[in-house]
């Protein structure tokens, strides 16, 4: 058993070493690229961090849950699995005894390494490897995370949740959480992962906190993802989230930003198989002075694949918001079908949002169309309201819920709808 756990660790601290070399010589960012022109990147400069020391797994069974204040609006009970983590540690971990017996696998990052290392070798890294300066760091210094396994065949009724707690010891940190989700062929699955953190002062040092998401997605198998950054102030976020689809396979991947001064989310799925298919819905709402960056890629590798789009953003205050979308289709890919909007409402004048959407194709035998808009609240949507005698401000938030109404009734899972709903009610009478 010794000698298996060294092989398993031998091969994980090479990735890292190999990992942390390339870092070496990759330049941080100047601004001038293209994918970080509207990027401040003095928010994300390394020399204001300190990297997080990994935390082992406990040797004694999981603490309970609820030792953790946890957000209100989680029904953690319906979850199937459960997986918190606390700043960069493992706190807990519950999953279904079915599920267990179903062949499930959900672990920390470093218990996977030692018990199931040939499975986590053929995965980690293999979707977001050390590319770029900041993929690079997130790999050389990763901070632990979790492995999920779903076998072939296995229906699951009830989400599997992670949950990534952040508390005020946090501050001046950066911690690269990283999970791994490899779901079999004809499996389906609901992915929930949530990043929240405690209330805290908004004069304390900045965190940095930047997950990085692998899924796969087996032959056939169809999954609903929803990823929830919930950060408080002081918090700033960059997020790497990528897919790879399976012929046949199905993918809901929604991105909801509802917190953080900053965050930059990086969501892109690889149509790698046949007849895949991949809906990607996203959400931002920010208010005063945060900022929001969401950056999209759809790419078709293969025939007869479907992607469709639609990433809605509402501004208040001074915010900023930037998305910047590709569709990609490669030169096998015919036949391909996809569609990318991006709609904003910017509620005050001081308020801007920049939307970027663009068109790689390579192939003429496909069908691609993508929109975008950025504008004020509607006018006579507000004269209607007005006329039947609602005040102003009621009908201005009727219209931006309303607004935001096309992304609630495309959500397949009801919970990630209602969370929307309530952090658009949230967030509509913070900009009021």
């Amino acid at each position: 058993m010794l000698e298996q756990h060294n092989i398993s660790g031998s091969w994980l601290t090479r990735l890292r070493s190999d990992a942390s070399r390339r870092l070496e010589q990759l330049p941080f960012p100047a601004g001038t690229e293209e994918a970080w022109r509207f990027t401040d990147l003095g928010l994300l400069d390394p020399g204001q961090f300190t990297a997080t020391t990994r935390a082992a797994i406990p040797d004694s069974a999981p603490g309970a849950a609820g030792e953790v204040a946890m957000p209100p609006q989680l029904d953690h009970a319906s979850a199937g699995g459960l997986v918190v983590r606390v700043d960069a540690g493992f706190h807990s971990l519950h999953l279904d005894a079915k599920l267990r017996q179903a062949g499930v696998l959900l672990m920390d990052l470093d218990q996977a390494a030692r018990e199931h290392g040939d499975l986590l070798r053929e995965h980690l890294g293999q979707l977001v490897g050390a590319d770029d300066y900041f993929t690079a760091r997130a790999l050389a210094h990763e901070s632990g995370g979790v492995f999920l396994h779903v076998p072939s065949g296995v229906e699951l009724s009830a989400p599997m949740r992670i949950l990534s707690w952040y508390t005020a010891a946090t501050a001046g940190r950066v911690i690269h959480p990283r999970h791994v989700i490899v779901v079999g062929q004809g499996a389906r699955v609901i992915l929930d992962d949530v990043q929240a953190s405690e209330p805290d002062a908004t004069n304390r040092r900045p965190t940095l906190v930047a997950p990085v998401v692998e899924l796969f997605v087996g032959q056939g198998a169809s999954v609903s993802w929803v990823t929830s950054q919930e950060l408080g102030r002081g918090f700033r976020q960059l997020a790497h989230l990528k897919a790879r689809l399976e012929r046949e396979a199905r993918l809901e991947a929604t991105v909801l930003s509802l917190g953080a001064d900053y965050t930059r989310t990086r969501q892109e799925v690889i149509l790698d198989g046949v007849g895949a298919s991949s809906q990607m819905l996203g959400a931002y709402f920010p208010t005063g002075s945060q900022r929001v960056e969401h950056w999209t890629v759809q790419d078709h590798r293969a025939p007869r694949t479907r992607s469709d789009l639609l990433h809605l953003g509402a501004l208040s205050g001074d915010a900023r918001a930037v998305y910047n979308g590709t569709i990609r289709i490669q030169p096998q890919a015919a036949h391909s079908d996809a569609y990318q909007s991006n709609r904003n409402l910017v509620l005050t004048p001081s308020a801007r949002a920049i939307t970027n959407p663009q068109l790689e194709i390579s192939n003429n035998d496909v069908r691609c169309t993508h929109g975008a808009t950025v504008g004020p609240l509607d006018e006579e949507a507000l004269f209607y309201l007005m006329s039947r005698g609602i005040p102003r401000l009621e009908a201005g938030r009727l219209v931006v819920q309303g607004f935001f109404g096309r992304l609630l009734q495309r959500m397949s899972w009801s919970g990630a709808s209602e969370r929307l709903a309530a952090a658009v009610e949230r967030k509509t009478q913070e900009a009021a």
